[in-house]
């Protein structure tokens, strides 16, 4: 029993320390890369957070967290255009949880090509939802385009860089991201396996 209640306190802090390092990178990131656009790890981290966080509303808390803190210190925007951000963090933190409670509970808790694969898909689903979503907003919303089926596609097509480097930069700190967190495992399970060591002789 009291190993038990020893073991879900540590846990709670891994998440605390956890939740809070997300959040400063992705405030961070979110903040001094304005000269990358969109080529932010902030959807990535709320994909690893909905893996992460052992529950969901751990992981929207933290997606959440970074894009208001951000939005404060950058400035606000049309809240339309706010509601489909903030939509697609929920979603990719959705795609994380997705992964843990159907790859992991099938396949175990190690990553796995499978669990890459479904990581890989889930980021490619989250930069388009964004990139849908999004522009759905400033298309309808803005004074940009005009309505009708001609403005919009005027919209997705002045669009496409950006959705280039959505791509990229969802992919690339998602793999980011996912390699830190094996590295990180796989010291912990060294360290695991040395203390038993250690006890046993």
């Amino acid at each position: 029993m009291n190993e038990d209640i020893s073991l879900g306190s540590k846990r709670r802090w891994i998440e605390l320390a956890v939740f809070l390092l997300i959040v400063a990178i992705g405030v961070g990131s979110r903040v001094w890369l304005l000269d990358w656009p969109n080529f932010k790890p902030i959807a990535a981290l709320c994909l690893f957070a909905g893996f992460m966080f052992s529950r969901y509303f751990y992981a929207i808390a933290a997606g959440f967290c970074i894009l208001m803190i951000s939005d404060w210190q950058l400035g606000g925007y049309q809240w339309q255009l706010a509601v489909t951000v903030y939509s697609s963090m929920a979603i990719a933190c959705g795609l994380g949880w997705l992964i843990k409670t159907r790859i992991v509970a099938e396949c175990g808790v190690g990553l796995s090509k499978l669990h890459l694969g479904g990581f890989v898909l889930a980021s490619l689903t989250m930069s388009t939802v964004f990139f849908v979503l999004t522009n759905l907003a400033v298309w309808q919303f803005s004074q940009w385009y005009g309505p009708g089926i001609e403005g919009l596609v005027t919209c997705f097509v002045a669009a496409l860089p950006f959705y280039r480097w959505t791509l990229a930069g969802d992919l690339t700190f998602t793999l980011v991201i996912l390699g830190c967190y094996q590295a990180v495992s796989v010291l912990v399970q060294a360290r695991t396996m040395e203390v038993k060591t250690s006890e046993s002789s």
